[in-house]
């Protein structure tokens, strides 16, 4: 059955005074928003992945193809920092719940 067929009958038994049919309304708009927030999300994390992915594999290319004497410096250097470590586990927690 169509679709216009369900809300057609639903608003013409809510027209009748006939309650069941405005709960069965309402049920059918919280799954639509709730399909369409998770397409939402969704699509935004895949973007967020790609980009993040592009902006890694730029910068390590980069350092690899201007600098490449001075990788196991840097490498050296950044396994060493703290901050380094601290700021890793916040980027990957932050994208773990998607912010």
């Amino acid at each position: 059955m169509a679709v216009g067929f369900y809300f057609s009958s639903a608003f013409r038994n809510i027209w009748n005074n006939k309650k069941q049919s405005f709960v069965f309304l309402i049920g059918i708009s919280i799954s639509l928003t709730v399909i369409i927030s998770l397409s939402s999300w969704s699509t935004t994390a895949s973007t967020l992945a790609i980009r993040d992915f592009a902006n890694d594999q730029d910068y390590e290319l980069r350092v690899r193809s201007y600098i490449p004497q001075n990788l196991p410096t840097i490498q050296n250097w950044l396994n060493n920092q703290p901050i380094v470590e601290s700021t890793a586990r916040l980027y990957h927690n932050l994208a773990f719940f998607n912010a």
